[in-house]
């Protein structure tokens, strides 16, 4: 787990996942790749792709999380969800070869 506050594109692109928080509360907590049904809940054009961890930031400041269904008890729902999800994906995961950890360390 990374906390990050505004991320490059270069950065935003090796995330798996996004948990959004705005004025204390969560408006996204999903996979990277879900991001444009986000936009279109929210009815926001997306914008090219090295513009969105610029642009994502600036629709949750400005968003009311009404918007989106989120009332004032259930900001910890999708966090907890995720949370899960998340454990139980990492949990099934097959461990890399040692090769492909060998070759990982030698592009880093």
């Amino acid at each position: 787990m990374v906390v990050i506050h505004q991320p490059s594109y270069e950065v935003f692109s090796h995330f798996d996942r996004l948990v959004l928080l705005s004025k204390g509360r969560c408006v996204y907590a999903d996979k990277i790749g879900k991001i444009p049904s986000f936009y279109e809940k929210i009815g926001r054009a997306m914008p090219e792709n090295y513009l969105v961890p610029n642009d994502i930031l600036d629709a949750a400041e400005n968003l009311n999380t009404s918007t989106i269904g989120m009332s004032s008890e259930q900001p910890r729902k999708p966090l907890e969800s995720s949370g899960k999800m998340l454990l139980e994906e990492v949990k099934s995961r097959k461990k890399p070869t040692f090769f492909l950890q060998f070759q990982t360390v030698l592009l880093r």
